[in-house]
């Protein structure tokens, strides 16, 4: 995806070049009185629309080109400049209007298809996107150049991608490359979609090649992909070790770094820990402002149940690369762990902030955000915060359970109930939660139901001393004094104190 969208960074320089206007000698303000002193006259207020596009002053560009529309609403340069002012201007969706209109009143133009395919991909409308840039590429003769036709192969490529469509698009890469062989670049994508598309073996021989003429880690990365996706692991590794001794005179440290990491990572897959961290080490050695190799490392760690020593190393990749949401969701797990509830939040709301709206990650965030605001004793923003992840996923039982904790505390004991209720719904074998329901029944005065879950959890463990003297608690509240007792006393034998103390009190 991220190649896609910086083929689409590509494409709207492209645009800018596709529409700049000769524009001579002549100045801006002679361009001005111009056109006021003959308002009739179209090409007046477009040479001057082009002239206020060559100064990125695209509101007196748009005004001038709204004059030429006037003028002439089939003046295709007129829409196009109008185009190009609102697509300056940040107004996509007027923009879009514009293109279109170039579109439908002259189909034949290349660049009118080209700039609303453009327009699409900033909008984030891929389908749309990839049926204008066909219709581009179809009208290409003869307006368009060469490059102008790669630049368009290239950005229908770039929408198949984000459509995760690879075979089209490694077609459109390879009518690219039948335009320009040698772009290295190119015939990575086309090696990548190839891979995507479970025909990674087809793209070797193009990659061994490429690999031997240029440093790029990605192309020894993409090899080894291809052997592991044909269940090669041993080729996968000989091919980065052997990319490892070829770098190694380059004096390109990103590149070794990079491909070392790669390295560990195969080797964690096949449980060769230690030599996956070795690997790791050495990258930061090699390349100190890695940040892959720092957060490979902490995740070492904190599989090795060490999250103390995984802490520096998560924190030095945040450090080096403040956008990672990998890192700052390690933090925030270590953070919370360590009793570091203000660090957690923190770290949680930062990894929130870049993630996509619909990802999933976000409901566990949340959740450990609600957790760490609990144990702050700020039960109020927790029990908001449990109810922002119930209100997508209502079946989550342990967010069930701390809702209904947060309720317990803020002494709103009919929502802790049915909070809690939920959950043992939903987890019928949670003792924590048939423990805590008992209590907020209690605090209810409905001591008939807290005995009964007292008893149901006696019935999955006799010995359970503390279900054996709330249930005493729950059966003197309701006159039945010597069945409470009777509970106590057998609590007090399991050696719990608060039952024996209760005995001493009540009889």
């Amino acid at each position: 995806m991220k190649q896609a969208l910086l083929s689409a960074k590509l494409l709207l320089m492209i645009v800018v070049l596709l529409l700049s206007q000769a524009l001579g000698q002549a100045s801006v303000d002679s361009l001005r009185q111009a056109a006021l002193n003959d308002p009739q006259n179209l090409d007046a207020w477009i040479e001057l629309g082009n002239a206020y596009l060559e100064q990125d002053n695209f509101d007196l560009a748009a005004e001038s080109f709204y004059e030429a529309t006037s003028l002439d609403y089939r003046s295709g340069e007129a829409h196009f400049g109008m185009g190009l002012a609102e697509y300056g201007r940040g107004d996509y969706p007027a923009a879009l209007f514009e293109f279109s209109e170039v579109s439908r009143l002259y189909p034949e133009r290349f660049d009118g298809h080209f700039n609303r395919a453009v327009t699409l991909t900033k909008l984030l409308q891929p389908e749309e996107a990839v049926a204008a840039f066909q219709e581009a590429i179809s009208q290409a003769k003869p307006e368009a150049s060469k490059a102008q036709v790669i630049e368009a192969e290239l950005g229908l490529a770039g929408q198949y991608k984000l459509l995760e469509n690879y075979a089209a698009a490694a077609e459109a890469y390879s009518a690219a490359l039948e335009l320009d062989p040698e772009n290295q670049e190119t015939i990575f994508q086309r090696a990548d979609s190839l891979y995507q598309a479970g025909r990674g073996l087809e793209a070797l021989a193009d990659l061994s090649e490429l690999e031997s003429s240029t440093t790029d880690y990605r192309v020894s990365s993409l090899i080894a992909d291809i052997y592991i996706q044909q269940d090669q692991t041993e080729y996968a590794l000989r091919s980065l070790e052997r990319a490892m001794r070829r770098l190694a005179n380059s004096g390109d440290a990103k590149a070794q770094a990079n491909i070392l990491v790669k390295l560990g990572i195969l080797q964690r897959q096949l449980d060769r820990e230690a030599e996956a961290m070795a690997s790791f080490q050495r990258a930061t050695t090699v390349d100190p402002n890695l940040w892959q190799a720092y957060y490979n490392l902490g995740l070492g760690y904190l599989d090795a149940e060490q999250p103390q020593n995984a802490l520096p190393y998560f924190e030095q990749a945040r450090n080096l690369n403040p956008d990672s949401v990998e890192a700052y969701i390690a933090l925030a797990s270590i953070y919370e762990q360590q009793g570091q509830f203000a660090q957690a939040a923190d770290a949680a709301e930062n990894a929130i902030s870049r993630l996509e709206e619909d990802d999933p990650q976000i409901l566990s965030l949340q959740a450990l955000i609600g957790r760490t605001k609990y144990s702050q004793g700020d039960y109020q923003t927790a029990l908001e915060m449990f109810d922002e992840v119930l209100s997508s996923n209502a079946d989550d039982a342990n967010t069930q359970l701390w809702a209904g904790l947060a309720a317990y505390y803020s002494e709103n004991y009919t929502e802790a109930v049915s909070y809690l209720e939920k959950a043992v719904q939903l987890d019928d074998s949670s003792v924590e939660a048939k423990a805590n329901l008992g209590a907020a029944y209690f605090k209810e005065e409905r001591y008939k139901d807290a005995a009964f879950v007292y008893q149901m959890i006696l019935d999955e463990n006799p010995r359970d001393a503390e279900a054996l003297y709330n249930l005493g608690l729950s059966l003197y509240a309701q006159g039945l004094i010597d069945e409470a007792k009777a509970s106590w006393q057998e609590s007090g034998d399991l050696g719990y104190s608060l039952a024996k103390d209760a005995l001493q009190q009540y009889y």
